[in-house]
């Protein structure tokens, strides 16, 4: 093996992750001191949240020319995304989900009333949610008196080897 192939595949070496953001022997406690007392002997039903940008950007224009000219051609500069809200509930395989033209604590609200409208009735639902900023319930975020917010141990909004 060449001495710079070697060099480069040890570059790109991964190390398996151990620090996962849920762990499975202390998440019943987490979700047990999370509920508010008046859950008492309801069902529970677990959701998982996230959200993500779609849309569309212009691309590099290519245009066929003489070598050496440098021909002009105008190039489409708009742009437009939305952002996809969804939730799942993988014990009843139901989910929810909303498109909105941008992320905010009104979004957020508007996606957990809708993620309400899907728990079941006798139910008590509990989203898991990462720490993005429009999750933080800084007195704009509304949450249904149906829903348990349950945020990853302090997670950032853009940890995508994280989601459940």
């Amino acid at each position: 093996m060449r001495r710079g192939m070697r060099w480069l595949l040890q570059q790109h070496r991964t190390v398996p992750n151990t620090n996962f953001p849920i762990d499975p022997k202390n998440f019943a406690a987490r979700v047990a001191e999370a509920l508010p007392p008046e859950t008492a002997g309801r069902p529970i039903e677990v959701w998982f949240q996230d959200e993500a940008r779609v849309g569309q950007q212009g691309t590099l224009t290519r245009i066929w020319a003489k070598r050496g000219s440098r021909p002009r051609k105008p190039r489409d500069r708009r742009y437009q995304w939305a952002y996809l809200f969804g939730a799942v509930c993988p014990a009843r395989d139901i989910g929810a989900a909303v498109v909105l033209p941008s992320v905010s604590a009104e979004a957020m609200n508007i996606h957990l009333a809708e993620i309400s409208t899907q728990v079941a009735a006798s139910a008590h639902g509990v989203v898991v949610l990462d720490g993005a900023g429009w999750h933080q319930q800084g007195g704009r975020l509304r949450v249904p008196p149906n829903l348990t917010l349950l945020p990853l141990l302090n997670r950032p909004g853009f940890a995508g080897g994280f989601k459940p």
